[in-house]
């Protein structure tokens, strides 16, 4: 079911949204005259659309004017122009407002008369023209408690009592229902009340005030809540001498459009002088030089000399290598275990002979003896002399057959020896059994201490150099052609026919070298390069050097070499002169330009914003980046 409201030209928005509150209806039809308080702007629309949606109701605004029906699609209102009774429902009737008693003293009663009603039909459609047919034509006056007035009646129409208003008018709404309107509000006006001189005055009870939100509070709440959207046309106002006026938005903009471009303007001329950069990054070709020397290594320098200061060294370097046993042989050990052990002398540092069968006992108690006797070198260096020796366990059994573990030597139980000397079995102890076997064992031979040594020299040779430089400090250098080498010793750690499945084999040489200080000899170097090159080139490293000819004289200590050396060098770039060069010229230019330098590879070219790159550059935004 819906409801159909009428509204009054100039009834404000807060009545109109209380008859809306009021109805129980979910639809509501609003009749809007021509030229009503409602739609003279969009502020009264937007709070009646927002209104309305808190309850939760549709409402649809009947009117003919063309101008409020936009204004009410513009808010998203549902608005309609034909005819109202094409929405209004049999059970629609007009609102009738009662009289309410202001108090009990005060009684106000208003009875109205119709000259002519409808009987048949009570509905009562919009735009027709029975709309306006019933008038009031009389009321009663105000009737006081006082017993000395009496009660009074007057009329309030001079229209005669079974006179109508007709309006024959159409079914449409537009100025004639406006003007109908409007004459039959004039014939109903009612008159003013009369005075009466004899009322009695009484004090009236004293009710509560509730303060009543003004429209303008209302308007601000709601307007802070939502956007107005902008009208189909400017409002505009005329201004002087028939010029429209401009609003203070509109001076606004022109005056921020001013301000932007004063400071447009130097940005501009700023942004130019500084942009665009161009970073020119060249890659400079490679120049290999060499040159030959000869120069003169003392050790004992005196004034006038020109040689190289050295030092005279005398060096011993040993080299150690593990070999494979070869040979086999059958063992008649009777069931004996045995193995290789290594003996430690951390007493002093004079060697330490061991006899043959020296008594060795682990750590379990196990007894073994040294097959052949040893002799353990002494501390050097603040470090343990050390031996291998083969040894033998002291009775048979396999439970001799023991894993790695360290060995206490018997015969220095008592004395300070016996915790300064240990010895060490690395691999397990073998060949133990219960009863007599004849087994096939590894066996050291001749050929096999031949090949080792042949080996171990030819080693020795090949990482001298390495070993001698370890010996020295970082500064230090030395030809290793020019070093004077002498075997000391040269043995293996057993003999041949012991039986052993790995041995060793070390070579001792004591070794004569005059050294010489790195980068003194590079100096001397650099000089050389120095003077047998240009200018425009610039000196960076020696790449390589080789010793054509030395010759050793370790009577005199010294050291005559001959030497051959390869040194890099870039070349000088006049950076000043290339950017000189470089300066207003376009992207086309540049390259042209680069291309001809001889002293480069390739170049880079970087621009900052890129998209500027066509324009001329400024020699402060040139930078030049040398890369080697």
């Amino acid at each position: 079911m819906h409801k159909t409201i009428y509204i009054d030209v100039d009834e404000e928005i807060i009545g109109i949204i209380n008859k809306i509150r009021n109805t129980e209806n979910d639809e509501v039809f609003l009749v809007v005259p021509k030229n009503s308080l409602l739609t003279q702007g969009i502020v009264n629309l937007k709070l009646l659309k927002k209104e309305v949606a808190k309850m939760k109701k549709r409402i649809i605004l009947v009117t003919s004017d063309q101008h409020s029906r936009r204004i009410i699609k513009r808010v998203g209102l549902e608005t309609k122009s034909k005819s109202v009774q094409d929405f209004v429902s049999e059970d629609n009737e007009p609102n009738k407002e009662k009289p309410t008693q202001e108090n009990s003293y005060q009684k106000i009663e208003f009875e109205e008369e119709y000259l002519e009603a409808p009987q048949k039909n009570n509905k009562r459609e919009i735009g027709s023209s029975d709309f306006y047919d019933y008038i009031p034509i009389k009321e009663k006056t105000l009737k006081q408690s006082s017993p000395d007035t009496p009660d009074t009646e007057e009329m309030v129409s001079p229209v005669a009592e079974n006179k109508k208003l007709r309006v024959n008018s159409p079914n449409t709404f537009g100025s004639e229902h406006i003007e109908n309107y409007e004459a039959k509000k004039n014939f109903l006006k009612k008159p003013e009340k009369p005075k009466l001189e004899n009322k009695l005055e009484l004090p009236l009870p004293k009710k509560e005030t509730m303060t009543k939100p003004s429209i303008d509070d209302f308007y601000q709440k709601n307007l802070l809540e939502e956007d107005i959207p902008p009208m189909d046309e400017p409002t505009k106002k005329p201004g002087k001498r028939g010029h429209f006026a401009i609003s203070n938005k509109k001076r606004f903009s022109i005056l921020l459009v001013l301000l932007l471009l004063f400071l447009l303007i130097p940005v501009g001329i700023w942004f130019f002088s500084m942009w665009p950069k161009m970073t020119v990054e060249l890659f400079l070709k490679e120049n290999i030089k060499e040159t030959q020397l000869s120069l003169k290594v003392c050790d004992e320098k005196t004034a006038g000399d020109d040689c190289l200061k050295g030092d005279y060294q005398e060096l011993i370097v040993e080299v150690t290598r593990n070999y494979d046993s070869s040979g086999e042989k059958f063992s008649n050990d009777k069931g004996m275990a045995r193995g290789v052990v290594k003996i430690y002398n951390n007493y002093s540092s004079q060697n330490q002979p061991l006899v043959e069968k020296t008594r060795l006992l682990s750590s379990d108690g196990k007894l073994f003896r040294l097959i052949k006797g040893v002799t353990v070198p002494g501390m050097k260096n603040d470090q343990p002399g050390v031996v291998e020796a083969l040894v033998i366990a002291d009775e048979i059994g396999q439970s001799y057959n023991i894993k790695p573990t360290e060995f206490t030597i018997e015969g220095f139980k008592g004395n300070e020896k016996y915790e300064k000397f240990k010895a060490v079995s690395e691999s397990d102890m073998t060949g133990g059994a219960n009863d007599i076997e004849n087994k096939k064992v590894k066996v050291v031979t001749e050929s096999d201490i031949d090949t080792a040594r042949e080996k171990t020299i030819e080693a020795f040779n090949s990482t001298l150099e390495e070993n001698i430089q370890k010996q020295l400090t970082n500064e230090e250098t030395f030809v290793v052609t020019s070093v004077d080498k002498e075997i000391i010793s040269s043995d293996s750690s057993y003999a041949p026919g012991d039986i052993i499945d790995k041995f060793n084999y070390i070579v001792k040489e004591k070794i004569k070298l005059i050294t010489f200080n790195k980068n003194d000899f590079e100096s001397l170097v650099k000089e050389k390069f120095e003077s047998e090159v240009s200018d425009d080139l610039t000196f960076e490293k020696i790449s390589q050097t080789d010793f054509q000819k030395d010759v050793a004289n370790y009577e005199t200590k010294t050291l005559d070499l001959t030497v051959t050396a390869k040194a890099i060098y870039w070349p000088t770039l006049e950076t000043d002169e290339i950017e000189e060069q470089l300066v207003n010229k376009n992207n086309e230019e540049v390259r042209a330009y680069l291309e001809e330098l001889n002293q480069i590879k390739k170049a880079l070219i970087t621009y900052k914003p890129a998209w500027l790159s066509t324009l001329p550059i400024q020699r402060r935004n040139i930078s030049i980046v040398e890369t080697k």
